[in-house]
């Protein structure tokens, strides 16, 4: 992180997609597009950093015009704009297991991601706001045995609980208890607690990202809004969250621009780059 930006130090700009880069009805707006091309055009890379897998992002990446790997499922993928996995993280099958039972026993809806799908045992009113997102569709599986051996391949999974921050974190101390250090815990919104495989991060896969292009993390600008974009700000050369972010995100940012409904991070990259 750094007190001062230098334009020209900037090669690489990593946004994360929902309240972010989105506004608040899940629109691209058209200032945010046009920025985001001319930085392109000036050959700066830009590319996105999500909780999101690859099915998901691929519209908006595709709209973009994006030509750089992706950062997928909170830096547990890293894919190609055709899909091709680069890298992946996977949570293993013996842990995805314990998961499972424990979210039974505390009656907490799960979501896992396995390749480019997201699954669910059944639709809740839990999950039916995930569908507020417009680029989540997830499939209906009945029972997670039904998956079978494909429970050893997820990447990613999410525990749900629209009704209780608290108990979501005390479902996180139990998973503790049971399975240890073995996953990355973060509460990326008040009713989403993540899960995915040690060492998978957003700032990990941004490091390792940087590694594949021969880039400095002091050559990136980072932008995000929530708790899992954390340490992405904190890595990244220069951090940048947004008046609507949470508390924490903003706190660890180096600057905060205005709302993803006032297309902030557009507004300050004309304003730093002179577009």
């Amino acid at each position: 992180m750094q007190n001062t930006i230098t334009p020209e130090k900037i090669k690489m700009l990593v946004f994360d997609i929902d309240g972010t880069l989105l506004d608040s009805e899940q629109v691209l707006q058209e200032q945010t597009r046009t920025v985001l091309k001319q930085c392109q055009e000036k050959g700066i890379l830009v590319t996105i950093a999500t909780g999101k897998n690859w099915d998901a992002v691929r519209p908006l990446a595709q709209h973009l015009e994006i030509r750089t790997p992706l950062i997928l499922s909170n830096g547990a993928l890293l894919a190609d704009l055709e899909g091709t996995f680069e890298e992946k993280m996977t949570i293993p099958g013996e842990v995805m297991r314990s998961i499972i039972r424990i979210c039974r026993q505390e009656d907490k809806d799960l979501v896992i991601y396995l390749g480019d799908r997201v699954y669910i045992e059944h639709m809740t009113y839990d999950l039916s706001f995930l569908e507020t997102f417009g680029s989540v569709n997830m499939i209906e599986v009945g029972e997670w045995e039904s998956l079978g051996d494909k429970l050893s391949d997820v990447h990613k999974c999410m525990a749900v609980d629209r009704a209780s921050t608290k108990q979501l974190m005390e479902l996180e101390k139990g998973l503790r208890a049971e399975v240890g250090d073995v996953l990355e815990y973060c509460l990326a919104m008040p009713e989403i607690l993540d899960l995915t495989p040690k060492g998978a991060t957003k700032g990990a896969g941004l490091t390792r990202l940087c590694e594949r292009l021969g880039l400095s993390l002091s050559n990136v600008m980072a932008f995000g809004d929530g708790n899992n974009d954390i340490d992405i700000l904190t890595e990244a050369g220069v951090g940048v969250s947004l008046a609507n972010g949470m508390t924490q995100a903003k706190a660890c940012a180096d600057l905060v621009v205005p709302s993803n409904d006032h297309s902030g991070p557009a507004q300050f990259l004309e304003y730093l780059f002179d577009l």
